[in-house]
């Protein structure tokens, strides 16, 4: 850091004003200044405008991911409900699938029940299957 301003030096008269004509490229009107100034100006008009496109060109980009990002953050939950609808979708399918195992399987014990058959002129026997 600085050693900071010695309250009792004397300051020189300092004139705000710009004179000498027109200007072109960067301008600058600066107090004290320790150290080094660099002010590059562009060197060709046609950089200059390359410069111009360049710098559109990089706002539209950040532009575009700041959206993206804001999109991104404020997207509504969907996965939730994706996941409801499938163990939903599971739990009904397991149930059909239960009810319908249970059906076929009381149909076909009625079946066996009312099977009879007689082997060699004996009494009715029920059905092995």
């Amino acid at each position: 850091m600085g050693e900071g301003r010695d309250p009792d030096a004397v300051e020189p008269d300092i004139d705000n004003t710009i004179s000498g004509g027109n200007f072109n490229g960067p301008v600058g009107q600066f107090g004290f200044v320790h150290g080094d100034v660099h002010l590059n100006p562009p060197r060709s008009p046609e950089e200059a405008a390359f410069r111009a496109r360049y710098m559109k060109k990089m706002q539209e980009e950040w532009d575009a991911q700041e959206k993206a990002k804001r999109d991104t953050e404020n997207k509504p939950a969907v996965g939730g409900c994706a996941i409801l609808y499938g163990i939903v979708f599971i739990v009904v399918f397991g149930f059909l699938a239960w009810s319908a195992w249970k059906a076929y399987d009381n149909f076909h014990r009625e079946k066996q029940s009312s099977c009879v058959y007689m082997e060699n002129g004996g009494p009715p026997q029920e059905c092995p299957w």
